[in-house]
């Protein structure tokens, strides 16, 4: 008996251990002027988030994680990433409420490579 209840929190710890783990995105906003390429680390075990910019802006914010999307506000900007369809839209707090504001879509990217820690 007490083997099978070691071996049900060895199956448990390791469970948790792959939920822990940091998903990255590759995501492109489309805009007036083009694609908007934005790297996102989500951080479901600590609810963090991580939003990269090509103007070398990058933030970490709380993430609110639902099962269906994640949003994140960031100063006067949100984000929703949608859960299911990989889609992802930016709003801004001084936009009128029926604006639907930039949109694009999210894949998964690798872990990336050659890091230290």
């Amino acid at each position: 008996m007490m083997i099978r209840v070691m071996a049900a929190v060895a199956a448990l710890a390791g469970a948790t251990r792959a939920i822990a783990a940091p998903t990255y995105l590759e995501c492109h906003l489309t805009q007036e002027t083009g694609l908007l390429p934005v790297q996102i680390a989500l951080d479901e075990a600590n609810q963090k988030v991580t939003i990269g910019l090509p103007s070398g802006r990058t933030v970490t914010r709380d993430g609110l994680f639902g099962p269906n999307e994640i949003k994140v506000v960031d100063d006067q900007m949100t984000w929703t990433i949608d859960r299911v369809s990989s889609s992802i839209r930016r709003t801004f707090a001084f936009m009128p409420a029926d604006d639907p504001g930039e949109r694009g879509k999210c894949k998964i990217a690798p872990v990336p490579e050659n890091r230290a820690f």
